[in-house]
């Protein structure tokens, strides 16, 4: 039996003939990347990697994902105020500081979520949310009534639509 050492790589607008399994085409008509794989069940065929967009992010089509884990990201709070950074991820945790305590969400980014978790430790007197730019909007209007006592937990969601946020208290006084 023979094997092959290398992997061939493609790149045109049209689907490679001959490609192998292990094989990479990249399709310049739609700024595709594919590799060539054998599905669980014995079927050869190309699997889409990735496609940019105009702005060159990534986008994966259609992905079915198991076992799925996203990383839990520690805020530090100093001098009772954080702004937040979705490069660290969309799960947030923050323990409060004694007194008023504010924080501020990055601005919104169209299609882009945050689940807030907010500690409360040192007798907390206050909690705010605020925004870079766009306005934070609540569902009915009500802004959330934060539970502020030592060794509770709120929750909160946020999902912007590239203007605004808008947010929920999705769990209270854990």
């Amino acid at each position: 039996m023979s094997t092959r050492n290398s992997i061939q790589h493609f790149w045109s607008p049209t689907e490679p003939v001959g490609a192998l399994v292990g094989d990479e085409w990249y399709n310049s008509s739609t700024n595709t990347l594919y590799k060539r794989l054998v599905s669980n069940i014995g079927v050869v065929s190309w699997v889409e990697l990735t496609t940019l967009d105009s702005a060159g992010n990534k986008i994966i089509t259609n992905p079915t994902i198991k076992d799925y884990t996203e990383q839990l990201y520690f805020v530090t709070v100093t001098k009772n105020a954080v702004t937040l950074s979705l490069s660290n991820g969309s799960y947030q945790s923050i323990t409060t500081m004694a007194g008023a305590n504010a924080i501020t969400l990055p601005l919104p980014l169209a299609g882009k979520g945050l689940t807030v978790q907010v500690n409360y430790a040192n007798t907390p007197t206050t909690l705010t949310f605020a925004t870079t730019r766009g306005t934070i909007k609540y569902n009915y209007s009500n802004v959330p009534v934060p539970t502020l006592t030592n060794g509770k937990t709120d929750i909160y969601v946020f999902i912007s639509d590239g203007v605004n946020w808008f947010a929920s208290q999705s769990g209270v006084n854990f």
